[in-house]
């Protein structure tokens, strides 16, 4: 069936294809292959949240030594862009961690990841009128205990 419209007429109308729809997530570097690190990314976070918690005081690491860590591991990440941007925060994948979501079919680790001063002293994000507070130990285990 021909179209007959005037507007038809005047256009050169083509079948001209789509591009190709972008793809989401970029295809894997060497800088973010597990068999270069031997670990993903996910995988990496945890295990430095768990080293962190087995350090003595004077060694824990600070939120920015555990972003340095990954800038220089995984620099190619979306991770390791969102942390050098002010997208994301270590807080937000500690979260994750303490929740068990950050890498899905594992349980949620008993001693819950907190924050440390370069003085090695826990802190929290949890914030009063007076400054921030710490979580104390019924707190924590509540936590676990909901999340499982």
């Amino acid at each position: 069936m021909a179209v007959t419209s005037p507007l038809a007429r005047i256009l050169d109308i083509q079948k001209t294809p789509d591009p190709p729809r972008r793809r989401r997530y970029a295809p894997r570097s060497s800088s973010t292959n597990p068999k270069l690190h031997g670990v993903g990314i996910c995988q990496f976070w945890c295990q430095l949240f768990e080293l962190n918690e087995q350090l003595p005081p004077n060694k824990k690491m600070t939120d920015a030594e555990i972003a340095r860590q990954i800038q220089t591991h995984y620099p190619e990440t979306t991770a390791a862009k969102c942390l050098s941007s002010g997208r994301r925060t270590v807080q937000h994948f500690r979260k994750l961690y303490n929740c068990g979501t950050l890498r899905p079919g594992r349980e949620p680790p008993l001693a819950l990841s907190q924050r440390y001063n370069e003085y090695g002293r826990p802190l929290t994000t949890t914030r009063t009128r007076t400054g921030p507070k710490r979580i104390p130990k019924h707190r924590q285990a509540a936590t676990i205990r909901t999340t499982r």
